[in-house]
């Protein structure tokens, strides 16, 4: 199951990443736009694909992970927030940052292509999805640590 799956198991779990992501998605969004954009240099496109990302985690949010239409709702949401973390990572490794941060983003981006095919093209991987998650997560967030701290 995915974190969102785990979550939509109870209604505290629904609250708890409600609030959770009512919290950290503004602080997210400010942080990218009044620092993190600036300081890298980045495009404007880089600013709609964050917001295109955080409008898809909200719409995650809001709609738990429940079966029936509520379900493709979610997925839509969360498969966009997912797929957005790849072009930002593309892009954050043209930025104005060491090499070793360019590698790290281009190393992570190479693996969310690759877990997302196995997510759709091989059913058995699927067993593993919350681990391809974590890692596909952390992986985006660790790029963004990393290049908000190398400068």
């Amino acid at each position: 199951m995915s974190f969102s799956l785990h979550a939509a198991q109870t209604r505290a779990g629904q609250i708890y990443y409600f609030f959770l992501f009512l919290i950290t998605l503004p602080l997210f969004y400010l942080f990218v736009v009044k620092w993190y954009v600036p300081a890298l240099d980045l495009p404007p496109a880089f600013t709609y694909l964050v917001i295109a990302g955080v409008l898809g985690q909200l719409l995650a949010v809001i709609v738990p992970a429940v079966e029936g239409t509520k379900e493709k709702i979610h997925n839509f949401g969360a498969f966009l927030m997912a797929l957005t973390m790849i072009p930002l990572s593309v892009l954050v490794s043209f930025a104005e940052i060491p090499t070793f941060v360019k590698i790290l983003a281009i190393t992570s981006v190479v693996y969310m292509i690759s877990s997302a095919i196995l997510y759709f093209y091989v059913k058995s991987a699927r067993a593993n999805y919350l681990y391809f998650q974590a890692v596909y997560i952390a992986l985006f967030h660790i790029v963004i640590i990393t290049s908000t701290y190398s400068q």
